[in-house]
């Protein structure tokens, strides 16, 4: 592998990972202080990490491997707390993971676990459920 890339780079060619658009992870070590403390402050600011990687020139996981390593509480954008509460009401009214997950927009998975993480419900009935006018909970 390691002579193909020389062999490529010779020629002035990319590697095939580039070529797909590939960015190589960046390292803690390999970026300064200030860098760090931007990239943070770009995500609590509201900036998505997809955003912040692009703005830095590395990959969203070496965004999301920093900001967990600074103890950044990761958002999870499609679903409001409001919404996980709506998800657990629908659950606790039958509906399958699955059922929630096409309301929502997510994955069967991303909606099994934010159901499972979330605080438990105090009572309240399905009938609130304003997100999801048009739906029988029955059904």
């Amino acid at each position: 592998m390691f002579t193909k890339i020389i062999k490529l780079a010779s020629k002035g060619e990319q590697r095939p990972s580039e070529a797909r658009g590939w960015v190589p992870h960046a390292v803690s070590g390999r970026r300064s202080a200030s860098e760090l403390e931007g990239m943070t402050a770009s995500y609590a600011a509201g900036s998505t990490a997809a955003q912040v990687a692009v703005e830095y020139g590395i990959s969203e996981t070496a965004v999301l491997d920093h900001l967990r390593r600074s103890g950044v509480k990761r958002r999870h954008g499609k679903l409001s707390d409001e919404a996980v509460r709506q998800m657990q009401e629908l659950r606790n009214a039958g509906w399958t993971h699955a059922r929630i997950a096409e309301q929502f927009g997510v994955t069967r998975w991303a909606a099994s676990k934010r159901i499972e993480t979330a605080k438990p419900l105090a009572s309240t009935p399905v009938s609130d459920c304003l997100e999801c006018e048009g739906f029988d909970a029955r059904t």
